[in-house]
Parts: structure tokens; C-alpha cells; sequence
């Protein structure tokens, strides 16, 4: 199992916290710690940002502890990009 599993999510009880960080989408640089959450096993995983397109406004995710072949494009705006203090903070 990937060590690198920071905060498993729950699909009947919303990830609650009182002092969340707003992840500031409008300045990402290359090299940023995020967290993305898996579509598929609902978890969230720590990664940092190793590209960003600008025009297309997405970022390439490279996730800690996988191969390059699964970095992933995400829309800046996506749900499942969040601020790694979030989940230091909520697990």
C-alpha cells in the first residue's frame, strides 16, 4: 500500500474542519505542495506541481512516491486540488 495516503475521505460525512486554508488558485507556482483527492478510492495524496499552463489554466500533478508516468493535468479550478495544510490540520 502507497505510504503516502495523508487523509482518507469519507462519501457519507463531508471532510469538516475549523481552520481551513484557502488554496490561493491564482498564484500556484512549479513546485508546490498540493494534495489531490483520487476520484477513484475517495483519498486524498500529497503531491507538488511540476508544470502549469497558463493558457489552459491547469497544472501537472506529480504525485510523491509514483513513477512520472502518473503525473496527471488537473484544471486549476478543480475540486480535488487542496492545500496540504488542510489536511495536516482535519486528519
Amino acid at each position: 500500500m502507497f505510504s503516502g495516503l495523508i487523509f482518507e475521505a469519507s462519501r457519507d460525512s463531508p471532510d469538516v474542519c475549523s481552520s481551513l486554508v484557502e488554496l490561493d488558485r491564482e498564484n500556484l507556482k512549479v513546485g508546490q505542495e498540493l494534495i489531490v483527492l483520487d476520484a477513484n478510492t475517495i483519498n486524498w495524496y500529497p503531491c507538488i506541481i511540476v508544470d502549469i499552463n497558463s493558457e489552459k489554466r491547469k497544472l501537472k500533478a506529480h504525485y510523491k512516491g509514483w513513477k512520472s508516468r502518473f503525473d496527471e493535468w488537473i484544471p486549476m479550478n478543480c475540486d480535488r486540488l487542496d492545500s496540504i495544510e488542510n489536511r495536516q490540520t482535519c486528519s
